[in-house]
Protein backbone atom coordinates (compact mmCIF):
# COMPACT_ATOMS: atom_id res chain seq x y z
CA UNK A 1 0.00 0.00 0.00
CA UNK A 2 1.43 3.56 -0.73
CA UNK A 3 1.13 6.57 0.44
CA UNK A 4 -2.00 7.77 -0.77
CA UNK A 5 -3.45 5.08 -0.59
CA UNK A 6 -2.69 5.58 3.09
CA UNK A 7 -3.82 8.89 3.17
CA UNK A 8 -7.30 7.50 1.94
CA UNK A 9 -7.88 4.95 4.26
CA UNK A 10 -7.02 7.10 7.43
CA UNK A 11 -9.27 9.22 6.33
CA UNK A 12 -11.99 7.08 5.74
CA UNK A 13 -11.34 5.66 9.34
CA UNK A 14 -11.61 9.36 10.92
CA UNK A 15 -14.83 9.68 8.91
CA UNK A 16 -16.25 6.82 10.11
CA UNK A 17 -15.55 8.00 13.79
CA UNK A 18 -16.64 11.46 13.15
CA UNK A 19 -19.86 10.44 11.71
CA UNK A 20 -20.63 7.97 14.72
CA UNK A 21 -19.72 10.55 16.87
CA UNK A 22 -16.74 8.07 18.73
CA UNK A 23 -14.27 10.86 19.15
CA UNK A 24 -13.01 11.89 22.60
CA UNK A 25 -13.60 14.71 24.34
CA UNK A 26 -11.18 17.59 23.26
CA UNK A 27 -10.48 16.19 19.84
CA UNK A 28 -11.95 18.16 16.91
CA UNK A 29 -14.03 16.93 13.87
CA UNK A 30 -11.91 18.66 11.78
CA UNK A 31 -8.35 18.79 12.68
CA UNK A 32 -6.90 19.43 9.26
CA UNK A 33 -8.47 23.03 9.73
CA UNK A 34 -7.87 23.35 13.42
CA UNK A 35 -4.56 22.38 12.77
CA UNK A 36 -3.56 23.69 9.53
CA UNK A 37 -0.25 25.13 10.03
CA UNK A 38 1.55 21.67 11.64
CA UNK A 39 -1.01 19.29 9.20
CA UNK A 40 1.03 16.78 7.96
CA UNK A 41 -2.14 14.40 6.69
CA UNK A 42 -4.26 11.75 7.66
CA UNK A 43 -1.70 8.75 7.67
CA UNK A 44 0.61 11.24 10.40
CA UNK A 45 -2.64 12.41 12.38
CA UNK A 46 -3.50 8.66 12.96
CA UNK A 47 -0.33 7.48 13.40
CA UNK A 48 0.88 5.61 10.03
CA UNK A 49 4.68 6.58 10.33
CA UNK A 50 6.74 4.76 7.43
CA UNK A 51 3.96 2.67 6.56
CA UNK A 52 2.78 1.14 9.94
CA UNK A 53 0.66 2.14 12.47
CA UNK A 54 2.10 3.56 15.32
Amino acid sequence: MNILEKELEAKKTWEHYVEHNELPEGIPPNPDEIYKDEWKGWAHWLGWIGGEMN
